[in-house]
């Protein structure tokens, strides 16, 4: 994914209140980033199996919670999946709409602060 348009599209959700505003300042540290698409019904099926097996009243489940019940709501079966390595083993994953023109949740369960 082009770097420019992926700043775009994280500040933009950032904004949005989608993700972390602290995000966008991360962003001169990208390493690498791609995207591809991804089945809503299997992360649905995955994250729902996850979900029992987390402890309740830990971030991890909420988390957990937060990504289930954005799955369930999302009305379209095709998402895009945006993962951006950043310098100093730093991640961030989102799900993005089909055509990846808006970043619509961050899961932040996979978040990685970079060790830099």
């Amino acid at each position: 994914m082009d770097q420019d348009r992926l700043k775009e599209l994280v500040t933009s959700a950032a904004l949005a209140g989608v993700c972390q505003g602290s995000l966008v300042d991360r962003l001169q540290e990208i390493d690498e980033s791609e995207s591809g698409e991804v089945r809503r019904s299997d992360l649905l099926h995955t994250y729902k199996r996850r979900l029992g097996r987390v402890g309740v009243n830990t971030k991890l489940h909420d988390e957990t919670a937060s990504l289930v019940s954005f799955l369930e709501n999302y009305p379209e079966e095709v998402l895009s999946m945006i993962s951006i390595k950043f310098r100093g083993d730093g991640f961030e994953l989102f799900l993005a709409d089909r055509d990846t023109d808006k970043i619509l949740h961050w899961m932040q369960m996979f978040s990685r602060p970079s060790s830099l």
